[in-house]
Formats: structure tokens, C-alpha cells, sequence
């Protein structure tokens, strides 16, 4: 599909400039923590910010792409399962891309997710993780450990339950991988002119199909 010129260079300001922000914040602590797989589950309170600040982008940057779409939705108040459902409109191979992250050769940050959209018994239109694909649809294990986090953090009568440890290092840099490949995917399309404006990760890159 075609982006508007002016949608292209608001994204590159509003978005990208972000993203360098919160990889530039991750990758400072690289100075106190060793980037490899056994270190993937060292979780601190730097790292449980980060964590809920990218998923919090991750949410903000995903509906932000979905409004693109030609069915221009209104995703106020909506969650990841209606705006993934209108960014596959947009980015429809998100799904399907690999990237070298600090810590692995190849990962796939979006691997089975996939929504639709359904009428329940009300005849009220909802949107779910997809039923009839194989495998079925489902969210990230990072965006569920994002999620976790920002509501069970901490328990106070039951402490057993309480997700902290989910702040670890694997999720916040599988979590900033699924940005950095959303926006890459949002990015393909645009100009190449405004393209070379954006900085080149220093953590992450596709890998060709």
C-alpha cells in the first residue's frame, strides 16, 4: 500500500527517534551485563522499566501503524488482538521475520501471531487469536511477560504468584526486537529518501528470507 509522504517523515520523528532511545538504554547495559543466552533470565528493576516501556510502545507504535489501514478503524481503547487484527492489513508478513538479536543468530519475535475478527452470540463484531490456522494464533511470550509484569509485578498476599523474575534480559530484548521489526516492516514501504534518515540499529538485523 502507499503511505502518505507526511505520515512517513511523522513516523520517522515520532517512532524512530523513540525506538533509538530505548535501544540506546538498552544496550548501555551491556556494561554490567554480559549480552548471551546464559544471562537470558538476569532480571533487575533497570530491566522491568524497560521492559514495560517498550511493551507499552510496542502497543502505542502497533496502533499507530493498524490506523493506516484502509479500513481506517477506531482503535481507541482497543487491544492487541483488534489492532493486530488491522495491522496485518498493513505489515501482513510481520509474522513471518526473523532477526539476529544480541543473544540469538535467528528469532522471530511475531511467530503465530495471528488474529480474526468474529461475531459472537450478541451479534457484537470481537477479535481473538486466530482458531482455525495451524499453529493457532497467539500472543508473544514476551508481550505476555510485558503483561504480566504491569499487573502482577509484586503480590502482597500471594507472593508466590508475583512475576517480577519475568523482567529478565531474554524477554526485554526479544520485546525490543518485536518493535524494531514492526517499525522495519512499517519502514519497507516507505520513500527511499526518507528511509536513509532513520539510524541503523546497533542490536539488531533482519535476516533475509
Amino acid at each position: 500500500m502507499t503511505i502518505q509522504p507526511c505520515i512517513q517523515k511523522r513516523f520517522v520523528r515520532e517512532f524512530c527517534g523513540y525506538y533509538d532511545e530505548l535501544e540506546k538504554r538498552l544496550a548501555s547495559l551491556s556494561h554490567y551485563i554480559s549480552f548471551e543466552q546464559s544471562n537470558g533470565l538476569v532480571y533487575s528493576n533497570e530491566l522491568l522499566t524497560l521492559l514495560q516501556l517498550i511493551g507499552s510502545e510496542v502497543d502505542v507504535c502497533g496502533k499507530a501503524i493498524a490506523e493506516v489501514s484502509d479500513a481506517c478503524p477506531d482503535l481507541d481503547k482497543c487491544n492487541i488482538q483488534k489492532w493486530g487484527f488491522y495491522i496485518q492489513r498493513v505489515i501482513p508478513d510481520m509474522n513471518c521475520i526473523q532477526v539476529q538479536t544480541p543473544i540469538e543468530n535467528a528469532y522471530c519475535p511475531w511467530a503465530k501471531f495471528r488474529t480474526e475478527q468474529y461475531v459472537d452470540a450478541k451479534n457484537a463484531i470481537r477479535f481473538r487469536y486466530t482458531k482455525d490456522s495451524s499453529p493457532e494464533g497467539e500472543s508473544p511470550e514476551w508481550w505476555r511477560a510485558y503483561n504480566s509484569v504491569k499487573h502482577r509485578r509484586k503480590q502482597l498476599v500471594k507472593p508466590e504468584k508475583s512475576e517480577y523474575e519475568s523482567a529478565n534480559l531474554k524477554n526485554v530484548i526479544h520485546a525490543l526486537g518485536g518493535l524494531y521489526v514492526m517499525e522495519q516492516c512499517f519502514l519497507s514501504q516507505f520513500d527511499a529518501a526518507v528511509i536513509e534518515t532513520v539510524l541503523p540499529s546497533s542490536l539488531f538485523q533482519l535476516i533475509d528470507a
